[in-house]
Order: C-alpha cells, then sequence, then structure tokens
C-alpha cells in the first residue's frame, strides 16, 4: 500500500540514485523544531527558556537548507563524476534550464500563492483582532517582493510580510534554486579550460569548500546572522559530493562510516552541545551590554554578542543529526526510527503546515485568549496546539486541492521533456519501488519543507540519468566499507507482450465463506478527521472553552 500520497506523482529515474526515506523523517522533526520556535516566540518566554530551547530548535533551520543543498546538487555531481555518453542527451529536452525552472516553479508558487491569497483576504475582511488593517505591503515594489518571493531591493519588508519567516526562507532557497544550475555549468566551463586533467571530483569539492569559505568570512566580517544559515547550502552541496562518490568507489569515508554508524554518540555530542549552546546564550544575556540596553530601555540582542562562535556551533550540532540519516545503514536504529510510517505520512504536509502556521498565530492568539495550556513552552502565553490542529487541516485540504495536481502536471512536463510521451509507466520505471527500491528519488527539500520531487526536478537540470539500474550507486544504504564483486547479469529473457499496469485491487475481509466486505479508503480518512476533531474538543474542554466542545463533538 502507498503510504505516501506525495510519491503518487513524483517521476522516477532510474540513475542508481537511493532514495532516503529517513530524510523524510528528519524533515518532519526539524520542522516541528522550527514551528514550535516560532509559536513560542510570539509570547514572550524566558531568557532560560530562550537560550535552551533556542540552542536544540535553531539547528532545525541549518538541517532544511542542508537537507535542501544535499537533494539539490546530487544529480550535479552525478552528472560530473558519472556522465552519460553525449549520444544518449542529444534529445533530451529535459537538460534545458527553464524546463526545470518551470518545475522548480510549479512546485513552490501554487501553494504559496493560495496561502497568501487567503491570508491577505482574511487579514483584509476578518482581522485577528476584530479592527480592520491596512495591508502590510505598500507600494507596487513590496506587492512585486511579495508575490514572487524576491530578497531585493528591501529584503526585511519579506520578514515583515504577510507571511513572515516563511517568506524569508523561502526567498533564500529560490535564489539558491537559479544559482545551482548555473553554478554547476560554470565550473564546468572552468575544468575544460584551466584544469582539463584534474580530478573532477577534487574540482567539485574545491568549489564546495570556496564557497563555504566566502560566506563564512562574509558573516564574520559583515556580522550577518543570514550567512550562517545559508553556509549550510553549499555544506549540503559538499555532502552531495561525498556521497556520490562513495556510492561510485563503493568506500566510504572514515569520519562519515563512524558518525553513521555510532548514531548514539551524535546524539549525545548534540544534548551536551545544547547546553553548551544554552550556557553562552545566558551569558549574554547577563553581560554588562545587556545590563545597559535594560537600563536605557532599548532591545537587546544577546546572539549578536557571540553570533560568531554560537552559530558555527549550531552548524556541527545539525550535522550531528544530518550524517547519521542521510549516510546511516538502513538497519540502524535511528534510520529506521526516521524512516517509520507515520513520519512518512506527515513529511508531505510540513511544507503547507510551515506556510499556514504563520498566518494562524495570530488568529489563534485572539480566538482563543491567552494560556490555553501554553503549549509548546510550559509556563508561556503559547498557542500551539490550535495553531498546529488548524494549520495540518487546512495543509491536508491544500495538499490534495494543490499541490497534488501541480505535481502531477510537473510529472507530466518531466515526461514530455524526457520524449516519454503520456506513458505512466514509462515514467515511473519498472516497478513501483518501495522506501528503499533503488530507483526512487529523494523527496524535495525546500528550506527541507516541500516534502517531493526537488531532485527529480534538479536532474531535469543536470541531464545526470545514466543507463538504467546502475548497480554501483546503490553502496551508500549498504554500508560495505569495500569493494564487492559485481552484480551477476539475469540471463536474457524471452522477449513477451507487455500488458498495460493496471491498478491492483485491495484485499477484501472475508466474513462469512461466501461474503466478502471491500476495504474503504474514504472512511479512513473520516476517522482520522472525527480523531482530529475530538482531540481538539478535549483540549478546548480543558482550556474551559464549553462553546466548542459541543460544536465538535
Amino acid at each position: 500500500m502507498q503510504l505516501n500520497p506525495a510519491k503518487m506523482a513524483r517521476p522516477v529515474h532510474a540513475d542508481g540514485r537511493r532514495y532516503v526515506p529517513a530524510i523524510d523523517g528528519l524533515r518532519c522533526l526539524a520542522a516541528w523544531a522550527v514551528i514550535s520556535a516560532h509559536i513560542g516566540s510570539q509570547f514572550g518566554p524566558t531568557h532560560h527558556l530562550v537560550a535552551y530551547y533556542g540552542a536544540a530548535a535553531y539547528p532545525a533551520l541549518i538541517v532544511f537548507f542542508t537537507i535542501s543543498g544535499f537533494l539539490v546538487y546530487r544529480p550535479f555531481a552525478r552528472a560530473v563524476l558519472a556522465p552519460r555518453p553525449k549520444a544518449e542527451t542529444t534529445s533530451d529536452r529535459s537538460t534545458n534550464f527553464w524546463v526545470y525552472i518551470l518545475r522548480r516553479v510549479l512546485r513552490i508558487f501554487p501553494l504559496y500563492w493560495t496561502v497568501l491569497g487567503v491570508s491577505l483576504f482574511a487579514r483584509a475582511h476578518f482581522p485577528p483582532g476584530g479592527v480592520h488593517e491596512a495591508s502590510q505591503l505598500h507600494g507596487l515594489t513590496d506587492w512585486v517582493q511579495a508575490i514572487f518571493l524576491l530578497p531585493f531591493p528591501h529584503p526585511m519588508h519579506l520578514l515583515n510580510g504577510p507571511l513572515g519567516i516563511a517568506m524569508w526562507t523561502l526567498a533564500i532557497e529560490l535564489p539558491f534554486y537559479v544559482v545551482v544550475p548555473l553554478y554547476s555549468a560554470g565550473l564546468k566551463a572552468f575544468q575544460r579550460r584551466y584544469a582539463a586533467g584534474a580530478d573532477p571530483f577534487l574540482i567539485l569539492v574545491a568549489g564546495t569548500v570556496t564557497l563555504i569559505a566566502i560566506i563564512f568570512g562574509l558573516g564574520l566580517v559583515f556580522g550577518g546572522e543570514l550567512a550562517f544559515p545559508i553556509m549550510s547550502l553549499p555544506t549540503g552541496m559538499l555532502f552531495a559530493v561525498l556521497e556520490t562518490r562513495q556510492s561510485l568507489t563503493r568506500r566510504r569515508y572514515p569520519l562519515i562510516k563512524a558518525l553513521s554508524d555510532n548514531w548514539w554518540i551524535c546524539i549525545v555530542a548534540y544534548v551536551g552541545l545544547v547546553f553548551l549552546g544554552a550556557h553562552f546564550a545566558l551569558h549574554a544575556y547577563g553581560s554588562a551590554a545587556a545590563q545597559q540596553a535594560a537600563a536605557e530601555g532599548r532591545g537587546f540582542d544577546p546572539y549578536a554578542q557571540i553570533r560568531s562562535y554560537y552559530f558555527p556551533l549550531q552548524m556541527a550540532m545539525a550535522l550531528l543529526l544530518f550524517i547519521p540519516v542521510a549516510f546511516g545503514k538502513r538497519r540502524s536504529l535511528f534510520v529506521r526510527l526516521m524512516a517509520c510510517t507515520p513520519l512518512q505520512i506527515v513529511a508531505p504536509l510540513t511544507y503547507g503546515v510551515y506556510l499556514w502556521h504563520v498566518p494562524l498565530i495570530h488568529y489563534t492568539q485572539a480566538w482563543y485568549g491567552r494560556g490555553l495550556l501554553g503549549f509548546p513552552f510550559p509556563g508561556t502565553h503559547g498557542f500551539g496546539m490550535p495553531t498546529l490542529f488548524l494549520a495540518f487541516g487546512l495543509a491536508v485540504a491544500t495538499f490534495v486541492v494543490v499541490e497534488l495536481p501541480a505535481a502531477r502536471f510537473r510529472t507530466s512536463i518531466d515526461r514530455w521533456s524526457r520524449g516519454q510521451g503520456g506513458d505512466r509507466t514509462e515514467a515511473r520505471g519498472p516497478s513501483s519501488g518501495g522506501p528503499h527500491h533503488p530507483d526512487v528519488v529523494e523527496g524535495d527539500a525546500d528550506a527541507g519543507l516541500t516534502g517531493e520531487g526537488l531532485e527529480a526536478d534538479a536532474v531535469v537540470a543536470a541531464g545526470a540519468e545514466p543507463a538504467p539500474h546502475q548497480a554501483s550507486y546503490a553502496m551508500a544504504s549498504t554500508g560495505r566499507d569495500g569493494p564487492s564483486p559485481a552484480p551477476r547479469a539475469a540471463p536474457a529473457a524471452p522477449a513477451a507482450r507487455v500488458a498495460p499496469a493496471r491498478r491492483r485491487p485491495r484485499p477484501v475481509a472475508a466474513v462469512t465463506g461466501q461474503l466478502a466486505t471491500p476495504w474503504c479508503e474514504p472512511i479512513d480518512g473520516f476517522r482520522a478527521i472525527c480523531a482530529c476533531l475530538a482531540v481538539m474538543g478535549h483540549t478546548f474542554l480543558a482550556a474551559s472553552l464549553y462553546p466548542f466542545p459541543g460544536l465538535l463533538h
């Protein structure tokens, strides 16, 4: 049974790249950390709570960007380290840059425009405070920035826009999508002109390390808080290069092997660094500069004092979570936990939940008042549970109405660009591919949040699809330390007519020896909705909001 609905419209490419379901689970947990931090930060938590929860949750943002760099750049690295013969790509329109951009636009903007339009309409006609507010967008420039997520000319206007922090993160991701194919083409041109005899692997590593060093240097010189999260994008690219090289050589690098095989050490180290980061933050809160700012009645940013070593520490914490997931063995307990079925089902909804939760925060405050269980920060005025319930419900609705149709349209474009016509079975490959099928590609990572399709989109620009079923590329998930003999070729089967694929009927449950009842898919969805409404009713009942439980029950 297909448990992840996002994979229904995901094209499958037989280029040997493995699908890593644990990345979807890591994305879900990271989304929870970021969303809960956004909710709690709106309502004045204490310095101790900000220090400890911030130290634990902030790496989630870096995890998202690292996943983005890793998934987007993998096909480009594959195209350089294991290129296809030129004769195989001459008639393939999928290498066209604009086809790649079109697929990216179809992935990001339909849901974004839906949430943005609903949010603007609601704030104009049903403001959360009951008083109609003026639009936060002033002038044509602000509207163009908000509609197309442009980070210029005023980046902070996005942060103060209708969707707040969600617009800011997407405005970082979108330029990255455009830059990656241009960067890859430029690196190839540099190698052809100045380093024709150099190892392509060394060129890729040198390029990504240079990007990391430049962004890190800019962060130190200008003190920009944005520089350090952005640095995680080329860091993910570097790990994409290393993972590709590992898979082709069938050997794992010692440090990556040690961290991925001993995931519990990474977890222990992560917890220890949480306390260390909180100690740095609390020390900054108690500094003389903080006391002087409090005496003068002005704001104080404690992280401005510790940014040069606090944010690199957060980067190290993010990698302690990412490496065991991206490079771990399938039988690893941590990988199995991240790849569990509940996280796989929720993963496609993270993008929608991330977009919807921002405008909902203010409505839950106006509707339910302060002190609704204080979740997720005990002792503070949080509105987490209603916000999460409503955001999840809206994410499910928009996933069905907006995201799935857009995903199917992207799949059609991908089939057309590869000259595959309208044959669905050809686009999906020889098998449907289970969670560990070697021909299934990774999910998307728009800030690690969009949940499906990005790597398949990136391969459009890279043209990185070699001959089907490259057995050498499936090593990374097997955990082998040395080379192993090549798989023995299967004997040729006699030619036979291939019947068109048909949907396999659902199993039936026998009631009597002669009567069987079919399984009904909508009943499961209806049960899930009723369960969510019951939980919401109990939550409102605990908060003494009596009109709501009666309505929901």
